[in-house]
């Protein structure tokens, strides 16, 4: 599994490391969301795990979504207006 993307353009634009560090969610999280840092706070979902990658310059964060998170991760990225997701 790798990530689903929803905005081209942005996706683009992320250096490789961060394109392919990931294959799947990590064993604690049932997915991970990128989204833009300009992304309104309040939208994202209790319990969630925000995370910056230090290595990298762009305005991206990662959210890992709870195992016990029970909504589709595609509605949610889709609220968040992600620029992708796994």
């Amino acid at each position: 599994m790798s990530y689903t993307i929803l905005k081209q353009d942005a996706f683009d634009t992320l250096p490789y490391r961060l394109k392919v560090i990931r294959k799947k969610p990590p064993r604690d999280a049932k997915g991970v969301i990128l989204v833009q840092s300009t992304v309104d706070l309040q939208l994202i979902p209790e319990d969630s795990i925000l995370y910056r990658p230090i290595w990298s310059n762009e305005p991206i964060w990662e959210i890992h979504l709870p195992k016990t998170f029970d909504k589709s991760v595609k509605k949610v990225a889709k609220t968040l207006d992600a620029v992708a997701f796994m």
